[in-house]
């Protein structure tokens, strides 16, 4: 009888095989067998409820002097399974990606992997007739040495940062998705529920089951490194039980939260194993190599945050964007700080600036018998706070500058006793996130430890840390109200309540003179403005703050979608507004999104900057991709940040007993990143060349602009007021379902989509995960409800030229996320004309941003990058009462005689007033006048889109244009009027493709083919270009959709008589004619639509010449 262990095996697998009734499950304890049975020492696990939440079927390890190591893992599925499916799928991606050393097998075959790629696959045996197995030809001598092999791999010894970061990351990964699975499959542990409680009650109000998962999981990783760091035992001794011990005392949160979370009852969580192999991991790793790399900082890189920054990329990609961490670059911190203590030095009669060491009286609140009193207080004066503080960059910057002064005047005896007394207690910083606060710490106190320090620099300049003493870095939401909260005396929630209390002090008491940072940018806010208190919408403590920026010179705002000035960044510049007004005077001084400079939503918040402070300084540094700035030589501009949003540094001071408006000055600085990185080291505020601005109402722009030039285009009437019933474009949330080529895609799709499970609908038509605003439950309710008809199929202007067709029920939230049906019942109910603009623009061409439209239009219709508008010429009388939300037309419109089918003109009286006056003509309130005696709504808007098409309208106006609607200035030349509404009247037929000039188009379509636009066209080539296959010259432009194969004699389609200008032309953010084409790649054109491209190109020839004429009609600027 053979003692074979792999022999035994497979006769155990048959055996398995042939009783007809095997799972995968059958057959794993004769593999535990056979794994334990091939080296002594040796433990392969199978535990149901860790399997359940994520990990493989088995971890394999090994007894040693410090406790169980783990080997391995294997991943084992069932007999004849697959494997080359299950390599592919998203398990097994996410299991080699995390661990360094695993097996997938189906029992008879083995792939081994390491580092994530295939090492070695061997088979055992086959299955065949009978379920009998047949024995592979050295197949068993092969697997026991692949095996062998797999239970002897050891990992290399890590020295190096960036691949500690990379394999802490993948294994950190892993742990946070084991805990996500452990609360779906409702196998969280009351340890786990509890501490995803305290941190909802006291830092993030319905904190996510993902996030919590980050944050715990990030708790454990960086505890662990901070405890590495600190570990001074034998090689390979470092353990998770008694790490807490060795995190440094500067950090009593993480110290305290870590001892609770890594005890005994870790043992049960179904992750256990990968924290012990993170644990394994950093063990092995010699941290005093990896030390020595975090102490070599230069002026560009901070390699501790570099060491964050790839533990991040890895851990999470998109992780990094949604929460705005990005390392602030040395350049810009510096030139913030060195201006902060020039500031403090200059305006705040601090002697030493930033290592000032004066002291002040305060009033302070103090508790007796359930009782709060104020008192009298002493405190240093030059109180320093970071209230986004991340990685601690601007606290490590300011330490450096303060500490440089000490080693200028060589005064390193004096350097402790300052730290301990004059440094510690001055310099604050706040942090949400778990990883970078944990991160700052390490940081900061490594700095003050001497590590970034020669060593015989160290010897002389190491701060060494005694008793209780603490960084003053805390973990808590700065924007949550100051509130001293209750203690409580038991579990997680008493740990993070004596850290919030800590930082109640600070928010609210103290004299805080220097505020600094770069908080993060995020324009879908994860910090409430308002939440529910007694049933009742109540704004958050930030949410009443911020409603200071929504009005101007005492009137709402009125702005439609203010939502940008919900941004994390805005509500952070508040916040350090409402913190240096309770000092009375200090500093402000943030690196930002530069968005508020000169966005006319931002103008209330400029608006209350200027009467918060006494002089305001702002360095715009540009760099916006997305608006594909350029330098105003014309060279290329980059941005200081791995960013495309453009930034700018703010530095608002506050003198006391000065009274406001603010005095605002500027400064541009183009170029380079690296060129603009030298001028920040080699200036601060004193030293940059400023420009006074006057910023003045309506708008107060924080940028330079003509007064002379914006008095002129200020006398215009602006859209909207012209218009009063408008509205952004309809939000589908999502385009592939909502939006077709024809009506009956649109029927067949609803029906289809109506008659799937939630789940099934999901996946079929790749709907992502429900939105707050749309989800497959409700826009399958809205079409439940309204049923399916022809009757609510609409015709969408989806892009220039571009009508496709939608599902329109009125309903929000329904089948369309937001279907605006208070005015787009007026486009669907009768014969219409309306205008498409935008509020603002972002791309540096110019502002083309209008089309005129006959239907319903999408919130990105003429530009895919701002919100688009639509603001409609007549409006109809609801047929069902309002209802459906549309607009009353009793209500919204003057008493005007009605027109067809009950309409009314969407005109402002004063504005159609102004225009009679102006020509001595009457007003008739439907069509067109007579342009004689009369003037009709159509006349109006022919007019305003004639303006709107001048060159020189667009130049002119451009800086003013970036920023706002566009304005209509009025004539008193009626000759010029009609000039102009027949010029208009041209444009607009054309856009819409009603122009007779439209019948014989200029362009052709010559070549017989399949009319597939195929993937990589379409590709112009102009005149006097070779296009492939044609040995001379071209003499008219032509638009290829597909590619020749010359040698088989086939010629690539494509459309003759194209002009270069044409090809080139844009409407809004879209280069029209290659745009067109684009979105039916792979697509076949029908007849209709190579009639309606070579239109398309007809009416933008006809365009171009249009233009011209205006521009030539018009005898001077300003029109008079």
């Amino acid at each position: 009888m053979t003692t074979n262990p792999i022999e035994i095996y497979r006769r155990q697998i048959e055996k398995a095989l042939q009783s007809g009734n095997a799972t995968e499950h059958t057959y794993r304890p004769a593999l535990k067998t056979l794994i334990e049975s091939l080296v002594s020492g040796i433990t392969a696990t199978n535990e149901p409820k860790r399997v359940e939440c994520g990990a493989p079927d088995y971890v394999v390890s090994r007894k040693s002097p410090h406790g169980p190591v783990s080997l391995g893992y294997i991943e084992a599925k069932d007999v004849g399974k697959n494997l080359d499916e299950e390599e592919r799928s998203g398990q097994l991606r996410r299991y080699r990606a995390a661990l360094p050393n695993l097996i997938l097998t189906d029992y008879l075959e083995f792939r081994w992997y390491v580092g994530g790629d295939v090492r070695l696959t061997e088979r055992l045996a086959r299955v065949s007739k009978g379920d009998k197995l047949t024995a592979e030809k050295d197949g068993a001598h092969a697997v026991s040495d692949l095996l062998t092999a797999f239970l002897s791999q050891q990992a290399e010894p890590i020295s190096d940062p960036k691949m500690l970061a990379l394999r802490m990351a993948r294994l950190t990964h892993f742990i946070r998705d084991m805990i996500v699975e452990a609360f779906d499959n409702h196998y969280a542990s009351a340890t786990l529920m509890d501490l995803h409680g305290a941190f909802e009650k006291a830092l993030i109000p319905d904190l996510p089951i993902p996030q919590f998962a980050d944050m715990f999981a990030q708790t454990l990783a960086y505890g662990l490194f901070a405890a590495r760091c600190n570990h001074h035992g034998l090689a390979g001794s470092f353990k998770r039980l008694g790490a807490a011990s060795e995190i440094p005392k500067t950090n009593p949160f993480l110290r305290q939260l870590f001892n609770t979370i890594t005890g005994p009852d870790l043992n049960d969580e179904p992750f256990v194993d990968f924290v012990d192999d993170l644990t394994q991991l950093l063990a092995d790793t010699d941290i005093t190599a990896v030390l020595a790399d975090f102490g070599k900082r230069t002026a560009r890189q901070d390699p501790v945050v570099h060491f964050y920054e790839t533990f991040l990329a890895a851990y999470d990609p998109k992780l990094r964007e949604t929460r705005g961490v990005y390392y602030t670059p040395e350049p810009v911190v510096s030139y913030i700080v060195r201006s902060v203590d020039y500031l403090l030095k200059n305006r705040f009669g601090c002697a030493n600036g930033l290592a000032d060491t004066a002291t002040i009286e305060y009033e302070r609140e103090e508790e007796e018998g359930g009782k709060v009193r104020k008192v009298k207080g002493t405190t240093p004066r030059v109180l320093i706070l970071d209230p986004a503080c991340g990685t601690g960059t601007f606290l490590y910057s300011v330490i450096d500058q303060i500490r440089e002064e000490f080693r200028r005047q060589g005064n390193a005896g004096m350097w402790s006793g300052y730290v301990k007394n004059h440094l510690l207690p001055r310099i604050f910083g706040f942090e949400l996130l778990m990883a970078p606060y944990a991160v700052a710490h390490f940081k900061l106190g490594m700095q003050l430890a001497g590590q970034d320090l020669t060593p015989a620099q160290r010897a002389k300049w190491a701060y060494d840390f005694s008793g209780d003493e603490r960084l003053c870095v805390f973990l808590t939401n700065t924007l949550e109200e100051a509130e001293r909260r209750a203690q409580m005396e038991f579990g997680f929630l008493r740990t993070l309540t004596e850290e919030a209390n800590a930082t109640v002090r600070i928010k609210r008491e103290l004299p805080i003179l220097a505020v600094i940072g770069n908080p993060p940018y995020s324009g879908h806010s994860a910090n409430r403005s308002w939440e529910i208190k007694n049933g009742k919408k109540t704004p958050t403590f930030i949410g009443q703050l911020i409603q200071d920026y929504y009005s101007v010179d005492g009137k709402p705002l009125g702005e439609k979608n203010p939502k940008w000035l919900q941004d994390d960044y805005v509500k952070f510049i508040r916040w350090g507004q409402w913190r240096i007004e309770r000092t009375g005077a200090g500093v402000l001084a943030f690196i930002t999104n530069n968005g508020y400079l000169d966005n006319p939503t931002f103008r209330g918040m400029r608006q209350q900057l200027m009467k918060a402070f006494t002089e305001i300084y702002i360095l715009n540094l540009h760099g916006n991709s997305k608006k594909k700035e350029r330098s105003p030589d014309g060279s290329k501009d980059e941005n200081v940040f791995d960013i495309q949003q453009g930034v700018t540094l703010g530095i608002f001071i506050k003198e006391s007993n000065k009274p406001g408006p603010s005095k605002v000055f500027h400064d541009d600085l183009w170029g380079l990143r690296e060129s603009k990185y030298e001028s920040l080291f080699e200036t601060e505020i004193q030293r940059t060349r400023w420009n006074e601005l006057s910023p003045s109402s309506p708008f107060y722009l924080f940028v330079p602009h003509d007064t002379d030039l914006f008095a002129e285009y200020q006398k215009g009437y602006k859209l909207p007021d012209l218009f009063p019933v408008n509205s952004v474009g309809i939000t589908t949330a999502r385009d592939n379902l909502a939006v077709q080529w024809n009506a009956k895609q649109v029927l067949e799709i609803t029906r289809d989509f109506l008659s799937l499970g939630i789940e099934e609908a999901r996946a079929k038509y790749n709907l992502g995960e429900d939105a707050r605003d749309w989800k497959v439950k409700l826009a399958q309710g809205d079409l439940r409800e309204h049923g399916i008809s022809s009757n609510n199929v609409a015709k969408i202007l989806y892009r220039p030229f571009d009508n496709r067709f939608t599902y329109y029920t009125g309903r929000s939230r329904g089948f369309i996320c937001m279907p605006r049906p208070e005015l787009m019942g007026h486009m669907l109910q009768g014969d219409n004309l309306a205008v498409a603009t935008t509020r603002s623009i972002e791309t540096e061409r110019g502002w083309e941003h209008v089309f005129a439209s006959r239907g319903i239009i999408q919130h990105h219709t003429v530009s895919i990058k701002e919100v688009n508008y639509i603001l409609p010429l007549y409006l109809y009388p609801a047929l069902d009462g309002g209802r459906s939300g549309q607009a009353e037309l009793a209500v919204q419109a003057p008493p005007w005689p009605t027109g067809k089918d009950g309409r009314k003109p969407n005109l402002k009286p004063e504005f159609v007033a102004d225009i009679g006056k102006r020509l001595v003509l009457s007003f008739v309130s439907d069509g067109k006048g007579n342009l004689n005696k009369t003037f009709g709504p159509e006349d109006v808007f022919n007019y305003i889109y004639a303006v709107f098409h001048s060159p020189t309208y667009r130049t002119r106006y451009a800086e003013f244009l970036k920023s706002d609607f566009p304005r209509v200035p009025l004539t008193s030349d009626a000759n010029l009027f009609r000039s102009l509404c027949g010029l208009g009247g041209e444009l607009v037929a054309l856009h819409l493709l009603e122009s007779p000039k439209l019948t014989t188009p200029i362009a052709r379509f010559p070549v017989k083919g399949p009319n597939l636009v195929e993937k990589g066209f379409p590709k112009y080539f102009g005149p006097g270009e070779l296009a492939p296959g044609i040995g001379s010259p071209l003499v008219a432009g032509r638009v290829y959709i597909s590619k020749g194969e010359l040698k088989a004699g086939k010629e690539g389609q494509y459309f003759d008589g194209v002009p270069p200008e044409v090809w080139e032309f844009h409407i809004g953010g879209y280069q029209v004619c290659e745009k067109w084409l684009k979105d039916r790649r792979e697509r076949t054109l029908s007849y209709d639509d190579q009639l309606h491209y070579a239109k398309v190109v007809t009416a933008l020839k006809e365009t171009i010449r249009l233009m011209a004429a205006i521009d030539a009609v018009i005898p001077k600027w300003p029109i008079k």
